[in-house]
């Protein structure tokens, strides 16, 4: 789970699972967007894939606060998922 500007979002790498989200009280995505300043904090090996969700895809979080061990995960992951998108592609 994120929590960014004031409102939990349950975010994985690809999608935010709407149907938590419908039973959720707070802000809409939608206005969660038009915050310029929108701050995720997370950390653990658990919540690389949520991380890399919340800062991919719309950019629902645009500056991260975390531990070294879980940045390096998150480079890690994305580096892999790259390489593996550029294989499937034939480009490497």
């Amino acid at each position: 789970m994120i929590f960014a500007g004031g409102c939990f979002r349950y975010l994985t790498v690809t999608q935010v699972h709407s149907e938590l989200q419908n039973r959720m009280i707070g802000i809409s995505m939608e206005t969660l967007m038009k915050i310029p300043l929108r701050i995720g904090v997370s950390g653990g090996p658990q919540k690389v894939k949520p991380i890399v969700g919340a800062l991919r895809g719309g950019k629902r979080v645009n500056v991260l606060v975390t531990d070294a061990y879980t940045a390096q995960g998150v480079i890690n992951y994305t580096k892999e998922t790259m390489l593996i998108k550029k294989y499937k592609k034939g480009t490497i």
